[in-house]
């Protein structure tokens, strides 16, 4: 085994080397980079890598990362593990989902073709690209506020080819974590989040890095890290990485298979009560809350589109996730049965 090499990072076998990527100036001056971890191990394998706080108030991402960090023994490890800790580092630093200087967040298309000379962010964004570039898989780390039920997400049609399509599953599989695929939904709720192509995962498996989107719980804590260090040490498992026994996730997953649904939205303004769990399987049409107005009089019944499960009632995506809702809110995300 060589040196590896990353940025200005050289990190020899069986060591882990710590770093930023990228270097940014604030108005007075003040340097950003994002945080990076780079574990090398001393046999030959696969590079995989994986990103927390893409949103940065999606802190569960980052202790996630840690905490596999943590577990595992480099000098037993094949392959490489670079974990870019905090991909957003100007987001976390407010506990905002995008930058408060550009209004960017990391999970929209600024790497293929990456900008060095764009917007702040995307300057950030652009110095990952020698990650990617070295990487045969990846692992996005996010996660929903609570109440929110934990998934992985795959990209089956941006995948480059059937190799990578089935590097997704395996991957997938891994994970003991319930699955849905993304593709976008009949309806145009789909575009309340943005382009399913243009997340990172997506496009990095368009570019032959197979890759996936962890969607955890309890996403400005770290209280949920268990679940996706056990996800990630899985993965690194199933990749041929590590030689110890898989996990069983903390989390029960569900039987079947899903597909996203889209966002679920409200008519009316109040109170949004809910009915069942995230996770619960139920059946098109059932009332999954309703809506009180603030003289507690009911004035909607909220329902889901299609036979499945709600993911996370998110009640107002870049706010404080009250769950006082305008008309027209984002309650929370759906997953369909096939």
């Amino acid at each position: 085994m060589e040196e590896f090499i990353l940025g200005g990072l050289s990190v020899a076998p069986g060591t882990i080397a710590k770093g930023t990527l990228g270097n940014v100036r604030l108005a007075a001056g003040t340097k950003v980079g994002s945080p990076v971890v780079v574990a090398h191990g001393t046999e030959p394998g696969p590079v995989l890598l994986a990103t927390g706080a893409v949103h940065g108030n999606e802190v569960v991402g980052t202790a996630a990362l840690l905490a596999t960090l943590k577990h595992i023994d480099v000098t037993r490890l094949r392959g490489t593990l670079i974990a870019i800790t905090v991909a957003n580092p100007l987001a976390f630093e407010n506990a905002t989902y995008a930058s408060p200087y550009d209004q960017l967040h990391m999970a929209m298309p600024l790497l293929w073709p990456s900008m060095p000379d764009g917007m702040i962010t995307q300057r950030l964004a652009a110095s990952h690209k020698v990650a990617f570039d070295q990487a045969t898989h990846y692992l996005d780390l996010h996660g929903n506020a609570d109440p929110s039920f934990p998934i992985v997400m795959l990209y089956p049609d941006q995948a480059a080819d059937d190799t990578i399509r089935a590097e997704q599953r395996r991957m997938a599989d891994a994970t003991g974590l319930t699955q849905v695929i993304m593709r976008e939904p009949p309806d145009s709720s789909g575009s309340l989040v943005g382009s399913i192509a243009g997340q990172p995962a997506a496009t990095a498996s368009a570019h032959n890095v197979a890759g996936l989107m962890l969607e955890l719980v309890s996403r400005q804590s770290t209280s949920a890290a268990e679940l996706g260090r056990v996800a990630v040490m899985n993965v690194m498992r199933v990749l041929g990485m590590l030689d110890t026994e898989a996990e069983a996730q903390p989390t029960p997953k569900l039987d079947g298979e899903f597909e996203y649904r889209g966002g679920v939205v409200n008519n009316n303004a109040g109170l949004f009560w809910p009915k069942h769990s995230p996770g619960t399987l139920v059946e098109a049409g059932t009332v999954i809350g309703e809506i009180t107005d603030v003289w507690g009089e009911r004035v909607e019944q909220v329902t889901i589109p299609a036979t499945g499960f709600v993911w996370g009632y998110l009640g107002t995506l870049y706010g404080d996730v009250t769950m006082a809702l305008p008309e027209g809110s984002l309650i929370g995300f759906s997953a369909a049965a096939m």
